[in-house]
């Protein structure tokens, strides 16, 4: 989005995420036939993982554009990366109440 025209160093540090997931009201998927409630989890399972590879695409394609126009790109080592979610546990702390389970399961994915 030109953010790499004034910052002239990028951290992949994996603070953001963009949620390659699909949902749907289980109410209302109780109320199909199963057999329609299958195709349409099929048809979720299967644009989730065109999302996924999609975007990865896309990543590797908007890395590549900034470090043909000089960018520095660093990754995290994995200490860096424990200190940096360290230092974020205050904020899920504040912010998340009400929703540890939640976050705990989004940590424990592993992405």
């Amino acid at each position: 989005m030109g953010d790499y025209q004034e910052a002239p160093h990028f951290v992949i540090d994996g603070h953001t995420r963009v949620p390659e997931i699909l949902l749907a009201s289980e109410a209302v998927l109780n109320t199909l036939d199963p057999a329609d409630a299958e195709i349409i989890k099929e048809c979720a399972t299967e644009t989730q993982a065109y999302e996924i590879e999609q975007w990865a695409l896309r990543e590797q394609s908007s890395e590549e554009k900034v470090t043909a126009a000089g960018v520095v790109v660093a990754e995290l080592t994995a200490e860096q990366l424990a200190e940096f979610q360290e230092k974020m546990s205050p904020l899920y702390a504040k912010y998340g109440a009400g929703y540890e389970d939640l976050i705990v399961e989004i940590q424990n994915t592993g992405l």
